[in-house]
């Protein structure tokens, strides 16, 4: 079993520099592992939910794994239930703990089960990257140390896999489908003999268009959509929420090189925008929106038809279009990857009898003998 130690937050720097390495170490990442993520969901979203930032260390103080975890209280009718979960917001897929392979993560959940030093009713960890079949495989690992995890599916996320060529995509389509994607930029120039399709992807890029200017032109189409589209529900504190949070993730990613920006040009502005990030070539589609006032010409579909295309022209391997698998995204893929959620038994008196409950030996022959039951039926 690890050493854990619970650092201060928010992170000092010899912890952010600790995250950045072991990160770019680990064969299981993604732009939503990146701490810079995690602390801009925490200013942005958090309540007043306890942050801990932990370290786990070998008997010789060798650094075995780190992780981002917050504890969470649900006050019940009876009783407070008390969570200490994954800081996930706005993610797509994570893994529960940073370390440098499925062995070290096991050892590190096992740590922290033991020696995490509030009393939890459990410990859970959300929108989970399968980790290539290794969630399965830490699943079985801790089962066999007597620390049985339940895995259910989170959502289903649709992907757009770049193996093959533009023009083979478009043959996957519906034919009406197809005829529409062709169509949609041609309408566009038809309609704006100004219209073109802009990429920024690189420092370099940003540094040439104005960063400035792409963020003054990008919140313009923002907050005209979100006028339509989200006000009435969620309210102005939300939208400034969902500002602040992309202004945060696009400073802090632009000097990674992991920020990509597509854009429509059309009547003599910009008119729809997707903010995507990039990584080994694996783009994450994240927040996007049009002008409504163009809604005639599609410039949502026509954006995304271009920067598909663009994809494949670029040699990226793959688009992931993130949140859940909605309707329209059907249109463009029946590809999907799946999340999940992985709760364990906390430390505290109520998850242990729990848990003795469900390992008992009564227990287990109770369940097959139910099952058995169903299966006759």
């Amino acid at each position: 079993m690890f050493n854990l130690e619970i650092c201060s937050w928010p992170p000092d720097d010899t912890f952010k520099a600790q995250w950045t390495d072991l990160f770019q170490k680990t064969s299981y990442n993604s732009p939503f592992n990146c701490l810079e993520w995690m602390e801009a969901g925490v200013s942005v979203y958090n309540d007043s939910s306890p942050i801990y930032p932990m370290r786990f260390t070998d008997e010789n103080g060798k650094l075995c794994g780190l992780g981002l975890l917050r504890l969470v209280y649900e006050t019940g009718r009876f009783d407070t239930y008390r969570s200490l979960r994954t800081v996930d917001f706005n993610s797509q897929r994570i893994t529960p703990l940073l370390t440098y392979d499925l062995e070290t993560m096991k050892e590190a959940i096992n740590t922290l089960t033991f020696k995490f030093p509030q009393k939890v009713d459990s410990f859970d960890f959300y929108k989970l990257d399968s980790m290539d079949t290794n969630l399965d495989n830490l699943v079985k690992v801790l089962d066999k140390i007597q620390i049985p995890a339940k895995v259910v599916v989170f959502n289903e996320q649709p992907v757009i896999n770049l193996d093959t060529s533009w023009d083979e995509y478009l043959a996957r389509m519906s034919q009406g489908h197809r005829k529409r994607t062709r169509r949609y930029p041609r309408n566009m120039l038809k309609a704006f003999p100004d219209y073109r399709f802009i990429r920024l992807r690189g420092q370099d890029d940003f540094e040439e268009y104005g960063k400035e200017l792409l963020r003054s032109q990008i919140f313009e189409v923002f907050h005209k959509s979100c006028q339509t589209e989200y006000v009435q529900v969620h309210g102005i504190d939300h939208i400034e929420k969902m500002k602040s949070f992309y202004e945060k993730i696009f400073n802090a990613y632009i000097s990674k090189n992991m920020i990509d920006i597509c854009l429509i040009f059309a009547d003599e502005k910009i008119i729809a925008y997707d903010f995507n990030l990039i990584q080994d070539q694996i783009l994450y589609m994240f927040s996007g929106a049009y002008d409504p006032d163009y809604f005639k010409w599609s410039p949502g579909s026509t954006l995304l038809s271009e920067s598909i295309k663009d994809s494949y022209e670029r040699g990226d391997l793959r688009i992931e279009m993130g949140g859940d698998y909605l309707d329209y995204k059907s249109l463009w893929t029946k590809e999907t990857i799946n999340s999940y959620s992985m709760r364990l038994y906390g430390n505290s008196f109520k998850a242990k009898v729990k848990k003795w409950i469900q390992m008992s030996t009564f227990y287990q022959q109770f369940v097959q003998r139910k099952n058995q039951q169903i299966s006759e039926k």
